[in-house]
């Protein structure tokens, strides 16, 4: 997989070649959508890895401050914030407990 929207020629196979730990190399992968990939599995395959949970959440956290400060809906931050707590959101999905 290579991102070429924000980071040209990052691709997971350089951050294995650069030596970057097991544990960064999952999580980019998990916090990288995918083409075609709907909102709410994005963020259920993000949260469901322990680092791009923390990752995801702090994303979520400053697109809601920005939607609210832009009077936007909120709704979707919302509902993702509450899947990297484990909740259920309004799609109906929820993850596991928090590890």
């Amino acid at each position: 997989m290579t991102w070429s929207k924000k980071g040209k020629g990052w691709a997971l196979d350089r951050l294995k070649e650069e030596g970057f730990p097991k544990a960064i190399i999952v999580a980019v992968d998990a916090l990288t959508k995918r083409s075609g990939e709907d909102e709410r599995a994005f963020v259920q395959r993000a949260v469901s890895t322990p680092l791009a949970r923390k990752v995801k959440k702090a994303d979520l956290e400053d697109n809601l401050l920005q939607a609210e400060q832009a009077g936007l809906d909120t709704s979707k931050y919302e509902d993702g914030l509450r899947m990297t707590e484990g909740r259920l959101g309004s799609w109906g999905l929820s993850v596991g407990a928090r590890k």
